[in-house]
């Protein structure tokens, strides 16, 4: 890489997954009732600790019901869906009708609002997070997000690589260059001290030169 940011050996798919769950799109999609009892046993075995020393708490997201339909449904990135399951949504004009999960501040779905003829953007970060040095690399992962929002925060965040390539972005220098660097700023540094002994001189005499003028008048 040629310009300094959050490369992949650095930040890796677990940065990747954060733009995801910041800047995804996600939706509802109907998906099977819980089976009776799984959640009693769940929270028996959670009060009784049987978990791996070191393993890290993770709670399955439960189905919400629409109460109107008797359906469930459950929340969904729009990339792990099938383009058979896509197209479900989908209308003639390539936009789609989606139902939108509303959240609690717990990131608990209460509720779903329909909205119609969203437009999906697939905004490319292969370009950021692939580095052929790291395992997901070589398998090929694709590092695309798939949003129905561009231009604020996301693209601001993770601009396209057309834009980086025509933006200012600070570079590695090398010694000559970076000896070369530093003799700008010494010389700036020189004259900006320079002028900084010449301002306190003016505004001394500027002051004396207000006092004599004050006491001649007086004297008048």
């Amino acid at each position: 890489m040629d310009f300094i940011g959050y490369t992949s050996a650095i930040g890796g798919e677990e940065m990747f997954e954060n733009c995801v769950e910041n800047y995804g799109t996600y939706i509802m999609v109907e998906c099977d009732a819980p089976k009776e009892g799984e959640a009693e046993k769940a929270e028996g075995e959670k009060a009784e600790g049987e978990k791996a020393e070191g393993e890290e708490e993770e709670e399955e997201a439960k189905p919400f019901l629409d109460k109107e339909s008797g359906k469930y449904y459950c929340d969904k990135y729009v990339g792990e869906l099938s383009e058979e399951e896509l197209n479900k949504f989908k209308n003639a004009d390539g936009t789609y009708n989606f139902l939108y999960p509303d959240y609690d501040k717990d990131d608990n779905v209460t509720g779903m609002h329909k909205e119609e003829n969203v437009t999906l953007y697939k905004n490319d970060l292969n370009y950021f997070f692939a580095n052929k040095m790291t395992a997901a690399a070589e398998e090929k992962k694709d590092f695309t997000v798939i949003t129905d929002v561009i231009g604020r925060q996301c693209s601001a965040q993770y601009p396209t690589e057309d834009i980086v390539s025509r933006c200012a972005i600070m570079k590695y220098f090398d010694d000559t260059e970076m000896r070369r660097l530093n003799d700008m700023w010494d010389e700036v540094k020189v004259s900006s001290s320079g002028m900084s002994m010449v301002i306190p001189v003016i505004i001394v005499v500027l002051t004396c030169l207000v006092f004599v003028v004050v006491a001649i008048m007086k004297r008048r």
